[in-house]
């Protein structure tokens, strides 16, 4: 009975039980994101985007499982949507700006056939 006063609170946007909950998921949220960026600052902004997430999805939420749960689930797609990001963001370009500022063709090494490779293979 309890729960459920305290998820129709959350529902209606009551500002302290809101407070309650950030408060109970806070250390594993940012705990969580830090396991999966290994940056502290990183992790601060997952988790400060975790909570807006769970502040805009209250009225969506269910209730099929504990508050916290769904919380920890958002966390865990926000780390990982985070992490898919920065992967790609670590591409590397086929044009690079020389020392004027130019772009021009990055050579990139065929090591398709390395005998380097092969011999300390």
């Amino acid at each position: 009975m309890k729960s459920e006063m305290f998820l129709e609170k959350l529902r209606a946007g009551d500002e302290k039980a809101f407070e309650k909950l950030v408060k109970s998921c806070e250390k594993r949220v940012y705990l969580l994101a830090l396991r999966y960026t290994g940056n502290a600052s990183d992790a601060m902004d997952i988790s400060q985007e975790v909570f807006i997430k769970v502040y805009r999805g209250l009225r969506r939420f269910k209730g099929e499982s504990a508050p916290e749960t769904w919380v920890y689930r958002i966390a865990v797609n926000t780390a990982l949507d985070f992490v898919r990001r920065a992967a790609r963001a670590n591409e590397t370009s086929l044009y690079a700006a020389d020392s004027s500022g130019e772009e021009k063709h990055r050579e990139i090494p065929d090591e398709s056939y390395a005998p380097e490779a092969a011999a300390e293979h």
